[in-house]
């Protein structure tokens, strides 16, 4: 476990560079942040200038289920990259829907 403020992670690889304040993470991640409650393969993030990557990132806004190939961490703004949305959480959904960019800003969904 790492918590650094309202940034809070878990991963069964963590190693963070005290000199550098840069994380790196991977293996059945979990950050929670004020944007929201996210799993993924891998995250690389500073504190320096609070900016940082998840790759594969799923995660929840309001009753939308959220997943991508990758996001964006910048500040309290979250860009996800060939994302899809869906209510239904099938593994088959009987809706989904594909964009190619999205923004995250206040648990608000914007493409």
């Amino acid at each position: 476990k790492f918590k650094n403020g309202d940034f809070l992670l878990q991963a069964e690889n963590l190693r963070y560079n005290q000199k550098e304040e840069f994380l790196q993470a991977e293996n059945r991640i979990k950050l929670i942040t004020s944007f929201g409650t996210w799993e993924g393969e891998k995250i690389e993030y500073s504190f320096r200038n609070n900016k940082g990557e998840i790759s594969a990132p799923r995660g929840v806004v309001g009753e939308t289920l959220v997943s991508g190939e990758k996001a964006e961490i910048n500040e309290e703004i979250l860009f996800l990259n060939d994302t899809s949305f869906t209510k239904c959480d099938l593994a088959t959904p009987c809706i989904k829907i594909k964009a190619s960019k999205v923004q995250l800003v206040e648990k608000r969904v914007k493409v």
